[in-house]
């Protein structure tokens, strides 16, 4: 009966290995269309990556460009407005030099009369006390 269980035994060993045999190559062929479908996959979303990048730097260049267009405006409107301020500023600043160059020559005008009618009362005060001097001393002499 050993023999007849060993050689019952090795059809089904055989039977065995073969299934296991089947099995592994199966595995591997499952496993070779996972790992394909992986690499695909991982192709497919870097493309996708990368195309994300470029319209990303594409929008992104646009936007700088954009931003700096709008920077350039504003300083050209900016220094129009401080052209404009200068000159405004530089048209009164030669405003007040002029009212005041008018009111110190005001002032010399004035003070020239002023002296000038101080010294012409001095001297009618002096000619008053000159006159009332020679008439105290002629009438003392008298």
């Amino acid at each position: 009966m050993a023999d007849v269980s060993s050689t019952s035994t090795k059809p089904l060993i055989a039977q065995q290995e073969s299934d296991y045999k089947k099995q592994v190559l199966e595995n591997r062929k499952v496993k070779e269309g996972h790992m394909n479908e992986v690499a695909e996959t991982k192709n497919r979303n870097e493309s996708q990556v990368e195309l994300m990048r470029k319209d990303y730097n594409v929008k992104l260049s646009q936007e700088k460009n954009d931003l700096e267009m709008k920077l350039n405006e504003v300083r050209e409107r900016y220094s129009e407005r401080i052209l404009k301020e200068n000159e405004r500023f530089e048209s009164e600043l030669s405003d007040l030099k002029r009212a005041h160059t008018d009111q110190v020559a005001e002032l010399k005008t004035t003070q020239v009369k002023d002296i000038e009618r101080m010294q012409k009362s001095q001297r009618e005060y002096m000619e008053n006390a000159k006159n009332k001097f020679e008439s105290e001393k002629a009438k003392s002499r008298a």
